[in-house]
């Protein structure tokens, strides 16, 4: 059951613990939302632990249904989104810039029971979505490499195209980083260096027709090719935030050896916002660099153990390895750049489920017991 993945997280948790007392200790306030916002993420435990007590109840055919199961969520979800866009169209400046689900695809970004005991639902960003659509289309595209069925080929087709209307720029970003890595994993020099020159051309074509205007109305290249700070003033927000954090650790540098307290409203009070978006940043202010240590050597753990059991290629369950190999660099980014997209309520026991799954199942068996790295 020991497993880097496991124990860095709980490392993390930990430090968070110690952080918010000494938030506590700095501002002699007591921030009740962010101390059970803490206690939801320790409870995230049990999701890196269950799978292991579980792996022996679950085929492959289990994983697939489960798979399905999200396909047809990313799929209906779009399909609520398109058919919207076409009989009741806005502007691509309101479809890039506005939050209703009936014109973006966010799906459910988090859960909770109110007083009544009743079920609260809602999405809101996203940037969560975009992530979670990025891993289902590498766990296709992961599938077609291995099993070359065209099935998983035109289901990741279909899912590449849906990611653009979650308008997320985390998830094209992770989607660039994954589909680079795979293309230099699986693609010889001299096809990539033909398709390099096949994008160079299309750009100068795109370009010399001035096609931007079309592109600018497709999806998340809206916010892309339209950028600018008076439509999108989360950019300089962040600027913003992290000048201030910047700042307030040039005042105080032991901050950096035991943040400033873990909470929003601890942070809030340090520096008038509530945190500086991206997951590093903000870890390092609230917490200290020894969380930041332990998140860096948690994503470094997924990828090493992705790599390693993804090149065991006799086993039916490779494919969702190869995928969180592929999956886990631009997931680290985005979480770094765009926001904790690490600890998101609706996929952080999804993603963890396919990753622990198939590494239980391929370590406890005959295919586990010697690994003979292949080129890829």
């Amino acid at each position: 059951m020991r497993s880097n993945v496991v124990l860095s997280y709980i490392g993390f948790i930990f430090i968070c613990y110690l952080a918010y007392i000494v938030g506590v200790l700095n501002f002699s306030f007591f921030d009740a939302t962010s101390f059970f916002r803490l206690i939801k993420f320790t409870v995230f435990i049990l999701f890196l632990i269950i799978p292991y007590y579980l792996h022996e109840e679950y085929s492959l055919a289990d994983l697939k249904k489960i798979l399905n199961f999200q396909i047809l969520f990313i799929v209906l979800s779009g399909l609520y989104t398109l058919y919207h866009m076409i009989f009741f169209p806005l502007t691509a400046n309101d479809y890039a810039w506005g939050y209703d689900n009936k014109y973006r695809l966010i799906g459910l970004t988090s859960y909770a029971l109110d007083l009544n005991g009743n079920i609260k639902l809602s999405g809101s960003t996203s940037v969560s979505m975009g992530v979670f659509v990025a891993f289902i289309f590498f766990i296709l595209l992961s599938f077609y490499k291995f099993n070359h069925k065209n099935i998983y080929l035109v289901l990741a087709i279909i899912v590449f195209l849906l990611e653009f209307i979650t308008y997320s720029r985390a998830g094209i970003l992770v989607l660039i980083v994954g589909l680079f890595y795979y293309a230099i994993l699986n693609l010889k020099p001299g096809f990539l260096l033909r398709i390099g020159l096949i994008i160079i051309i299309l750009l100068s074509v795109g370009l010399y027709l001035n096609l931007s205007k079309e592109l600018s109305s497709f999806g998340t290249l809206t916010k892309i090719t339209n950028f600018s700070l008076q439509n999108d003033h989360s950019i300089l927000t962040r600027v913003n935030m992290l000048h201030a954090g910047i700042e307030y650790v040039s005042e105080h540098p032991m901050t950096i050896f035991f943040g400033t307290g873990y909470g929003e409203d601890y942070t809030q009070e340090a520096i008038g916002y509530t945190h500086l978006e991206g997951l590093i940043p903000t870890t390092l202010f609230t917490s200290g660099i020894i969380a930041v240590i332990l998140i860096l050597f948690h994503f470094f753990s997924l990828w090493i153990i992705s790599k390693k059991y993804s090149q065991i290629r006799t086993s039916e369950y490779t494919p969702f390895l190869y995928a969180a190999r592929i999956f886990v660099p631009g997931w680290f980014l985005s979480a770094s750049m765009a926001g904790n997209t690490f600890q998101t309520d609706y996929y952080f026991p999804i993603i963890y489920f396919f990753f622990f799954i198939p590494y239980f199942k391929i370590r406890a068996s005959k295919y586990g017991a010697t690994v003979e790295p292949t080129q890829n």
